[in-house]
């Protein structure tokens, strides 16, 4: 029998069981050290890095857009097709494609595979495009499927309280979620009951959390009367962890997919994301030494920071915020101080690297607004505001799938600021629908992160786990929360 050194020396086409309880192996001719690939050195033979499954097809690089880059996950993927192609791994899927309908793709998956086809001089990936569902398709079926309405009901049109009528006769029944019954005609106003997917901005409210779990298959676990870190004082939240974690992500995918194609508003390239890794913070050419130094630049820069803010998220129909008396526009010198030397302990570099080059939100914004299509459209407002005044912006658009563990998504976008004096200051400015974060304790995102410090606190995978699943039962009710208010 061949032994596992000499096996991974080879490419072999396919095994078989050999009714022994091992494998029996058809194998390419060896490959040689020199025809080996390196996560450097990637040669262009596609079908030897993915599986040809039905419906792939080989696709231009020039027709594709990337949707994110993440230079960890570049590196990973470099080193998985480098195994691929020497026939120590399983080859990979295709990468899957959203087709723009004018020539062109967005990588849905596959955004670190295409990133080293790149850089490797690639003229065509195996790609699978998918299929989209049309727009008022997915929202009734998302609809439906917390609401639970019956057979034959659908959404009361301009409707507020998340109710559902059918033809009988020459009028209408009605089906609302707080009642589970159907009833005569009733005022359509007011806050959506229990079983709706929209309410006010704030905190999820426990019955729309056990709606959706119960609708995805069933509730695993309650958790009750957890808060955030104070001060200031911390809301007592309440969460829900589903038990089938996995149909949660099939309607995480849907809803984010829905939300980004709402936005119209992609990642940027990988090559402007590589980009960002050179910009510096300094003041009028001065390189920054010192703490002292970077927070001095931040306060000049907070007027105009914030009057540009302010001003991109007005025309945008959004709102900017600061914090409580704008007070968080500026990392206080503390902050700054703190974050510098657990940066340079974390990558053994001194203070000026990381105050020049790894400090990028000494100034930091968030706008928020009520529907998607007003997010996308506070991104791109941002990008021309910010490269009209000399400065620049990247973007890294979180709503395209697959999710991270926890389902966290919002917008987030690196901005090289101008400063007032000479020089510039990377900034931050992150773009969120209000039914995630609506700028208070109360929202989405802060009993997300609510569970997510909880979830630090040294438990086994197996708990942190439940609290990624809760954490993504938040995000997905916040995305339904938005695609309804974004008809």
């Amino acid at each position: 029998m061949i032994g596992f050194a000499e096996l991974i020396k080879h490419k072999y086409k396919s095994r078989k069981p050999d009714g022994k309880g091992g494998w029996r192996y058809e194998y390419d001719q060896p490959a040689s050290a020199s025809k080996r690939a390196t996560a450097e050195h990637l040669p262009e033979s596609p079908w030897r890095y993915f599986k040809n499954v039905p419906g792939a097809k080989l696709i231009p690089l020039s027709k594709l857009t990337p949707t994110r880059a993440r230079e960890k996950g570049i590196a990973n993927a470099g080193k998985y097709m480098a195994l691929a192609y020497n026939g120590e791994m399983e080859a990979r899927k295709p990468i899957s494609l959203k087709d723009n309908g004018d020539g062109t793709y967005s990588v849905l998956d596959g955004n670190s595979t295409y990133a080293n086809a790149m850089r490797n001089g690639w003229a065509q990936i195996p790609a699978i495009i998918e299929k989209s569902q049309g727009r008022d398709l997915l929202r009734e079926r998302l609809s439906k499927r917390l609401s639970g309405a019956p057979a034959g009901f659908g959404p009361i049109p301009n409707g507020t309280r998340g109710g559902y009528r059918k033809r009988q006769g020459k009028g209408w029944i009605y089906w609302y979620p707080e009642t589970g019954g159907a009833s005569k005609p009733a005022a359509d106003g007011g806050q959506v009951g229990p079983g709706g997917i929209t309410w006010d901005s704030g905190q999820a409210p426990e019955a729309v959390l056990r709606t959706l779990a119960e609708h995805l298959g069933g509730i695993d676990e309650v958790l009750k009367d957890y808060k955030g870190e104070e001060p200031p004082a911390s809301p007592i939240y309440t969460a829900i962890v589903p038990s089938e974690p996995k149909r949660l992500r099939g309607v995480w995918a849907k809803a984010a997919l829905k939300m980004a194609n709402l936005m119209g508003v992609g990642s940027s390239p990988v090559e402007a994301m590589m980009e960002e890794k050179t910009w510096r913070n300094n003041s009028g050419g001065q390189a920054i030494e010192t703490p002292e130094a970077l927070h001095a630049l931040a306060k000049s820069c907070e007027k105009p920071w914030i009057a540009a803010v302010r001003s991109i998220a007005t025309a945008a129909g959004g709102d900017a915020n600061f914090g409580p008396g704008d007070a968080f526009a500026v990392k206080g010198l503390g902050g700054i101080k703190r974050k510098t030397a657990k940066k340079m302990a974390d990558r053994g570099v001194d203070q000026a690297t990381v105050l020049q080059g790894g400090l990028g939100d000494a100034v930091r914004a968030t706008i928020l607004a009520d529907r998607a299509q007003d997010v996308g459209a506070a991104v791109r407002k941002a990008q021309a505001h910010f490269e009209a005044m000399g400065g620049k912006m990247i973007v890294d658009n979180k709503f395209h799938p697959p999710p991270n563990s926890t389902g966290y998504v919002g917008v987030h976008a690196d901005v090289l600021f101008p400063a007032p004096g000479g020089g510039m200051i990377k900034a931050e400015l992150q773009f969120h629908p209000k039914a995630i974060n609506s700028g208070d304790r109360k929202c989405v995102k802060e009993q997300s992160h609510a569970l997510y410090e909880k979830s630090r606190g040294g438990e086994s995978a197996a708990v942190k786990a439940r609290y990624d699943s809760a954490q993504m039962m938040l995000f997905t009710a916040g995305m339904l929360n938005t695609l309804a208010a974004s008809k």
